[in-house]
């Protein structure tokens, strides 16, 4: 939208506000769907708002509390490994947060990924 009328319009720094704060507000509306399903225990519904959340607003405030649901989430349903992943990635970004630590303590940082193997041709080299 700010393209069609240039980064020079007057009004391009109110665009920019609102629709960052439009897509809060979407972030939480989603983040707190997710939490409906949390809280009934409905953890794969769950899982998937707060995924969203990340996918669509990872710099929205509510990324971090979708974060740590995760966390929760896949705790409770012994998703380990997903577990471990999601909190490599908050001690990552959120590497001083008290709630981070106790959420995510226990719980192993992921491996680190290992480099694919070339691939072969069935033909030969």
């Amino acid at each position: 939208m700010l393209a069609l009328y240039g980064e020079t319009s007057p009004l391009a720094d109110a665009a920019r506000r609102e629709v960052s704060d439009l897509e809060n507000w979407f972030a939480t509306k989603n983040y707190e769907s997710g939490m409906y399903y949390l809280r009934r225990k409905a953890y794969d519904s769950a899982i998937q708002y707060f995924k969203y959340v990340l996918d669509k607003w990872p710099d929205s405030p509510r990324a971090r509390d979708a974060s740590l649901r995760l966390v929760e989430a896949f705790k409770a349903i012994r998703y380990k490994e997903d577990a471990s992943e999601q909190c490599t990635a908050l001690r990552r970004k959120y590497s001083n947060d008290a709630q981070v630590r106790e959420i995510c303590a226990g719980i192993p940082d992921a491996p680190a990924p290992t480099a694919a193997a070339p691939p072969t041709s069935p033909l030969g080299p």
